[in-house]
Order: structure tokens, then sequence, then C-alpha cells
């Protein structure tokens, strides 16, 4: 941690900003990070070039899409830079549980969850996940037909600029090594 900056931890040798799904509006406030996932701040990664997550990480594929559509565009398969969790080496944040690679909060009402998640089958998920009629986000991400198909699907909360336009995003964090 000595080696990390104010506010980062070292996790499997990188220096992260940790989160939960409740906290990610007030921790996760670098321009590249999209979610919170598995316990840390994560960033976008398009899936046709996973090489831009950081050693130690994978492109996880969320089910999501993102930028195109329309008459020329084409939409970007993307999904985030991250690790799934465990209960040995790669635990879940306090207040959430490892459910196939992806830590998501219990709840039992919506008010246990964080703004804008709605609490479906006893987990927190981000909202246009699963049982929503519109999968379509304010910010241009939309899930794909196999959306909640993975229980890693619900695992994230969303942030706010995925792309930079060019159907690109990029890798995040401080991505320094410890």
């Amino acid at each position: 941690d000595s080696e990390c900056l104010e506010g980062e931890s070292c996790v499997d040798s990188l220096c992260e900003v940790l989160c939960t799904q409740a906290t990610f509006d007030e921790d996760c406030r670098g321009g590249n990070h999209v979610a919170c996932f598995n316990g840390v701040c994560a960033t976008g990664c398009p899936l046709n070039r996973p090489e831009v997550c950081p050693p130690a990480k994978e492109c996880i594929d969320l089910g999501l899409s993102a930028g195109g559509g329309g008459f020329f565009g084409s939409a970007t398969a993307i999904g985030l830079c991250g690790t799934p969790c465990d209960d040995a080496d790669h635990p879940c944040p306090s207040g959430e549980v490892c459910f196939e690679g992806a830590c998501v909060q219990t709840c039992v009402t919506a008010d246990e969850c964080a703004d804008g998640f709605d609490c479906v089958l006893g987990f927190c998920i981000p909202p246009g996940v699963g049982g929503s009629d519109s999968l379509t986000g304010s910010d241009g991400i939309t899930a794909g037909s196999d959306a909640g198909s993975s229980s890693s699907d619900a695992a994230a909360s969303s942030g706010s600029g995925t792309s930079d336009g060019s159907g690109d995003t990029t890798a995040g964090g401080t991505g320094g090594a410890t």
C-alpha cells in the first residue's frame, strides 16, 4: 500500500480504489471508472481487445455493448477489467456475496440497494439488467441478447462514460504495480 497513491490499496500487485455497489458514486471518481466490480473500481474493455486490461485482470463479458447502432454505426461488445470473486483469494466486500464469480449485495427490498438499483430475486442489480422492459441505459450502454443469462450481468454498478466515441474504452485505475 505504501507505493500506491492516497485513496488506493494494493490488490493483486496493482494499486486499486476499493468500493462497494453502494459506494460507487463516492469512491469511483476516476474518469475511466465505469463500475464497482468485485470490490474495486473497474474500467471497461472492448471484448475484441482484452489486452487493454492491466496484468492480473481479465476482460469479463457482461453481455453489454456500447455505441454504434443506427444505419452506419456498429456497437462494440464491452466488458469490465476485473477478477472473478471467490471465497478464498478474492473475497467480496462486507455486505456483498460472491455469486458465480461476481460480488452482489443481497436485499429484501430496493430500499437496501444503492440508488437506482433494483432488488430482484434477493440481489441488488443495476438498472436495465434483467426484468426491465427497457434494456437501454441513459449512458448508451445496452444489455445484449444474453443479458441475465449470467449472474455476473448483475454484479457491476454502472457509471457513465464507457466509450470515447470510437468504440474503444480505456483501461483504468492507476494500473500501478505494487
